[in-house]
């Protein structure tokens, strides 16, 4: 891996096991012969699956539990058709709407509401038991529950906020790390940041991805706030940032930006490289980051971190994490088959395995309990998991997505760079945002 030169980012860790061009070829070929209820002459229900898992731990055991499910199941069998997060948008958006379809996809929470919003997604709700519904997070199913509600998929892994930091840096500045017992408060993380900046060295006190959709929602900082841009009335949304909550957030960060503590050249920028080469003393991330994270040397210096746990806001509250979940189109033509599939996936033992593997946290409480047995102690394990509990959720909203990246965006980070006022700020996001959702949800 290269750390130094922008190739260590997310969008490139997710490039799975296929190249773009394998992903435009499966766009291409469909999934007409994989969809007819019957494959070789066996009688069996054949279902096709198009995860997009990426952590190689992760694809080896999403591979041995197919195995497993198709040696208990004498009726269907799962294919298992590897893509990739590069292009599974483009890709799905082109099978959903053509009809030729998987008959189980993987993707995450709120990216699946505008395909829901189009009646292209089955409401699981109608296909699953009732038992397996009920034992998931209800925080961790909100944003995907639509008005009506249609629930639009499975979840089945989530995330929890980490932050990450150089272990020898912290001993020299003498700095005591957070505990479960002992976590900061926003105004610690940001003393701590100030006293490991070191600018003679080029050395900031934290990095994350800075995007809306990353720290704010994502990680959960808004919402610890009390943030509640989203609001609705019958079938229109709207986007509201005036409220306390985001304003006390993206005042926040901005504040990190003014002091020195963040380095606002990390817009858009590299987070991974930057914690990784030693320019970065913190770094906020989810809990499977942990997995990319190893005790590596970059520049022949040897960089050691350990993780901590979240800081703590007024509100008790990490959003949804970003829920990964399994969904069935509405065009698919096996739903039964893919429902009884995801109902055996579903099962907190077999939940507890997937999570294991890719370094995250079930949205199950009995799956949770599982892998705390599993794991035993081990710190970072026990603060991602003992945070589970604050993925309370965050309301169901069509364009959230394009909104944060299009709107939200450009005019918080001209709040970072003095460009922007907070009540400018409000104008543009209040404007711009609420178009972009009430078109996404049909109303304009």
């Amino acid at each position: 891996m290269k750390y130094l030169n922008g190739a260590y980012n997310r969008r490139q860790f997710l490039a799975g096991s296929l190249t773009a061009a394998g992903g435009l070829a499966l766009a291409a070929c469909g999934f007409g012969s994989s969809n007819n209820q019957t494959s070789g002459g066996n009688g069996k229900t054949t279902v096709s699956f198009l995860p997009v898992f990426w952590l190689p731990n992760e694809i080896a055991e999403a591979k041995a539990m197919i195995r497993d499910f198709n040696k208990q199941n004498s009726q269907i069998q799962v294919e298992y058709i590897q893509s990739s997060w590069d292009y599974m948008d483009s890709q799905m958006t082109v099978q959903l709407t053509s009809g030729d379809v998987p008959d189980v996809f993987q993707y995450y929470d709120a990216g699946l509401v505008a395909w829901g919003q189009q009646g292209l997604l089955a409401d699981v709700k109608k296909l699953l038991p009732s038992s397996v519904l009920s034992q998931i997070n209800p925080g961790t199913l909100s944003s995907l529950t639509s008005p009506k509600g249609e629930v639009f998929g499975l979840t089945f892994e989530t995330e929890t906020p980490l932050i990450y930091y150089n272990t020898q840096m912290f001993q020299d500045a003498g700095i005591q790390p957070a505990t479960l017992d002992k976590p900061w408060t926003w105004d610690q993380l940001r003393d701590a940041a100030k006293r490991l900046t070191n600018p003679a060295k080029k050395v900031f006190g934290v990095t994350t991805d800075w995007t809306s959709l990353g720290l704010q929602f994502k990680a959960g900082l808004g919402w610890e706030a009390g943030a509640t841009p989203i609001h609705r009335s019958g079938n229109n949304f709207s986007v509201d940032v005036s409220d306390t909550g985001d304003k006390q957030s993206v005042l926040y960060q901005a504040s990190l930006f003014q002091d020195g503590s963040a380095d606002i050249n990390s817009l858009g920028g590299d987070p991974y490289a930057a914690f990784l080469s030693g320019h970065s003393a913190m770094f906020i991330k989810g809990c499977w980051a942990r997995t990319y994270l190893p005790t590596i040397k970059v520049q022949n210096a040897p960089i050691q971190w350990s993780s901590m746990p979240f800081v703590t806001g007024t509100t008790a509250n990490l959003g949804s994490g970003a829920a990964q979940t399994l969904n069935i189109p509405a065009a698919a033509k096996n739903k039964e088959a893919a429902a009884e599939f995801l109902a055996w996936w579903g099962k907190p033992e077999q939940m507890a395995r997937i999570n294991k593997a890719a370094g995250q946290v079930p949205p199950s409480a009995q799956a949770v309990d599982i892998l705390k047995s599993s794991v035993g102690t081990a710190p970072d394990w026990t603060t991602a998991l003992t945070q589970a509990s604050l993925l309370k959720g965050q309301p169901y909203c069509p364009g959230w997505v394009q909104m944060c990246a299009t709107n939200y965006d450009p005019a918080m980070y001209d709040v970072f760079r003095g460009k922007l006022s907070y009540d400018g700020f409000v104008g543009k996001v209040n404007d711009q945002g609420t178009k972009t959702v009430q078109t996404a949800a049909g109303n304009a």
